[in-house]
């Protein structure tokens, strides 16, 4: 790879390329360090968490570790996983009515953004939320995926989601690297700088806003 590649392409993250467009396959541990933190940003987050839940993507440990979580914080709760299809034409779940949904590093990977989030509002219950994360746009691509169709700014996903139907009610910004990251090498470094994941909080409203 050369020095152009890099800066144009981003690094590559070795992973299996899946058969759509901007998928790969995806190893999840809870044991990494990495998944520990972003799983705890994700629960220090979480407020309305109201039954059922849908999680979009395949089973996977965090979101056990999640269904465990909540029910040890006293919120007996069962998530559903979305049926697995091509996310840029339909989602689809074994339920129609959900109270929470779980998006976490998925949209950076579809192609049709607005449609996906429309579809993402058609399965929710008025008064709904999404709990939905991304990486945000790096200051330099050579710290994107391949794998991501597109990275996005905090403000172009608001507008994305108010485009949607939805009310933008909180998002934080947050990193999952440590520090003593940074003396691993050039990569690790420019991590622990410049890398950010973002967290949004999304609600059907019961009322169709104004745009």
């Amino acid at each position: 790879m050369t020095w152009g590649d890099l800066i144009k392409y981003g690094f590559p993250i070795g992973e299996r390329p899946g058969e759509i467009p901007f998928t790969h396959s995806t190893t999840v541990s809870i044991e990494d360090p990495m998944t520990r933190r972003r799983l705890d940003q994700y629960l220090a987050f979480f407020t309305d968490f109201d039954s059922p839940v849908l999680d979009i993507g395949p089973p996977n440990p965090m979101r056990f570790e999640i269904e465990r979580t909540m029910q040890q914080r006293g919120t007996k709760v069962e998530i559903d996983n979305t049926v697995e299809t091509d996310l840029n034409e339909t989602v689809q779940a074994p339920h129609g009515s959900y109270g929470t949904i779980l998006c976490f590093e998925v949209i950076e990977h579809i192609m049709n953004p607005l449609n996906f989030m429309r579809q993402l509002r058609a399965l929710m219950v008025p008064g709904g939320v999404v709990y939905i994360s991304t990486p945000r746009l790096p200051l330099m691509s050579i710290l994107s995926s391949t794998y991501h169709f597109t990275e996005y700014k905090p403000a172009q996903l608001t507008q994305l989601f108010r485009w949607a139907g939805f009310l933008v009610e909180r998002e934080c910004v947050f990193s999952v690297f440590p520090w003593w990251y940074i003396i691993l090498g050039f990569r690790p470094a420019w991590r622990v700088l410049f890398q950010r994941y973002v967290v949004f909080r999304p609600r059907n409203p019961t009322v169709p806003p104004l745009r």
